[in-house]
């Protein structure tokens, strides 16, 4: 598959993720988050991460249902300009 088809592919799956984080602009606004810094939450300890059995998308967001190369919320980050919402500390972690 050429990379420009699989870069729409990618930027298609992550539509619905804008969607979403345009309208949880307007919640988390009335709320502070501890995530208001320049970087993006570490995907490693949040709940909804995921590591796949696929080399070319080996990491994936069960909240948002899409799979990455990279780390989710740098993803998320890069399409909408905003910091991944639904980031939630795994039990136990510190």
């Amino acid at each position: 598959m050429p990379e420009a088809a699989k870069s729409k592919i990618a930027a298609a799956a992550l539509l619905p993720v804008f969607f979403f984080l345009r309208k949880m602009s307007n919640v988390m606004k009335d709320t502070a988050s501890p995530y208001e810094s320049a970087r993006a939450p570490d995907c490693l300890k949040c709940k909804f991460f995921k590591i796949t059995w696929r080399p070319e998308f080996p990491h994936g967001c069960t909240v948002f249902g899409f799979l990455c190369r990279g780390m989710p919320s740098v993803e998320v980050f890069k399409n909408t300009g905003q910091h991944c919402p639904a980031f939630e500390l795994k039990p136990g972690v510190k």
